[in-house]
């Protein structure tokens, strides 16, 4: 209830005089709840360079030990607001570090996953090469033994200019299945980076309308502790009137 002039709601004075009465003030610091910082979350990870696949697979696991851990430091947090006076705002304060840190929780989380599938795709491209390169090396073994044959070296010969036409038959199919797969890909690679900027533009934003929101509430604090002071100097006086009952 609000303080209009000298006119007092006698509700909000026997409020005041009980709660004094046990020692407690509304306007007395509640026990501290250690706060849930975005700028702390997963800063060792710098999302302008590209990460390397084992700094991205333990990225992925603190997500999800961040993700927790985060969780219940925000709920503590949200409970701890309604024992505050000013719930609302506190609970506004809480959801909007939320937002921010779910921001930059995902953004990790997107970059580790990129690099751990393009680590895939390295490590699939690389097993298909040296397969191969196997069956290239196969193909000349068979070629030397085939010599000592020459009828069947024939045969051999006639079936892979069989297979090698079947193959060109198939090319222009291949090649263009491939120019849409890669494609595809390439797109999939400019959403993922435009995500990730996005991401970045919005946790910057909330950043600052956060910090802004922080000056705020302190000048709103500073001004009503130093409203109480000269509340406190005034009923010092000697001679001051007594609060009506």
């Amino acid at each position: 209830m609000w303080l209009s002039g000298t006119r007092v709601s006698a509700l909000a004075i026997s409020l005041v005089v009980g709660i004094s009465s046990v020692g407690c003030s509304i306007f007395e610091p509640q026990p501290s709840v250690p706060r849930v910082l975005p700028a702390q979350v997963l800063q060792a990870y710098d999302l302008q360079r590209e990460m390397p696949v084992e700094e991205a697979r333990q990225a992925q696991r603190d997500v999800r030990r961040v993700r927790t851990e985060v969780g219940d430091g925000l709920l503590r947090e949200q409970i701890a607001c309604y024992r505050r006076f000013l719930v609302n705002r506190c609970l506004r304060e809480v959801a909007e570090r939320q937002r921010i840190v779910e921001a930059r929780v995902d953004a990790v989380e997107v970059m580790a996953n990129r690099s751990v599938r393009q680590q895939a795709a390295l490590e699939t491209s690389e097993r298909l090469a040296q397969d191969e390169a196997r069956r290239a090396q196969d193909a000349q073994q068979l070629d030397v033994r085939e010599q000592t044959n020459r009828s069947e070296f024939e045969a051999r010969q006639q079936a892979a200019a069989k297979a090698q036409a079947q193959r060109e038959a198939d090319a222009p199919e291949l090649e263009r299945r491939a120019a849409r797969l890669q494609e595809e890909s390439l797109q999939r690679q400019r959403d993922m980076q435009l995500r990730i900027e996005q991401a970045e533009r919005r946790a910057a934003e909330d950043q600052a309308r956060v910090a802004a929101r922080e000056r705020t509430l302190e000048a709103q604090r500073l001004k009503e502790l130093e409203r109480q002071r000269r509340d406190a100097e005034r009923d010092a006086r000697p001679g001051a009137p007594a609060p009506r009952p």
